[in-house]
C-alpha cells in the first residue's frame, strides 16, 4: 500500500511539471496575408465529359499562392459546388501540399457532378474554389 502511494505522488509530481502552460503560450502566430485565387481554366469553361475520355484530364486547374506570415506548408483542396452554392455539400477534386495547380481526369469531374446532383445530357453550372 505505502508503495502504490508513492508511486501515485510521484506520477502527480511528474505530470503536474510536464504539464505547464508555458509551451502553449510560446506558440507562434501565423496569419494569411494573401488567400489562394484561381487563374486557369478561364470562367466560363465548357466539358463535355465523355464516359470514353474517363482517364483522359478534364483540364489542369492552377492558382495562385497563398501567403501567410511565417513558412509553413500548405495544403490545398480544390473544391466544386452547384452554381451559387455555398460549398457546405461541396465535392472534393483534388488535394495537394504547396502545389498550385492540379489535374483532373474527366473520371473524377463526373463523379463529382453526379454526386452534385448533375443528370447526364443536361447542362449545369458550377463553381470550383481553392481552400
Amino acid at each position: 500500500m505505502k508503495n502504490i502511494n508513492k508511486i501515485l505522488i510521484a506520477f502527480i509530481a511528474v505530470l503536474a511539471v510536464s504539464c505547464t502552460a508555458d509551451d502553449v503560450a510560446d506558440r507562434p502566430v501565423i496569419s494569411s496575408v494573401e488567400t489562394p485565387e484561381l487563374i486557369a481554366p478561364a470562367s466560363g469553361a465548357e466539358y463535355n465529359l465523355l464516359e470514353i475520355d474517363a482517364d483522359k484530364d478534364a483540364d489542369r486547374f492552377v492558382w495562385t499562392a497563398a501567403e501567410y506570415s511565417d513558412a509553413v506548408a500548405i495544403n490545398y483542396t480544390l473544391l466544386i459546388d452547384v452554381k451559387d452554392g455555398d460549398f457546405t455539400n461541396a465535392q472534393t477534386l483534388a488535394t495537394t501540399l504547396s502545389t498550385i495547380e492540379a489535374p483532373v481526369t474527366v473520371k473524377a469531374l463526373n463523379a463529382a457532378a453526379l454526386a452534385l446532383g448533375a443528370e447526364p445530357g443536361v447542362p449545369l453550372l458550377f463553381d470550383i474554389k481553392v481552400k
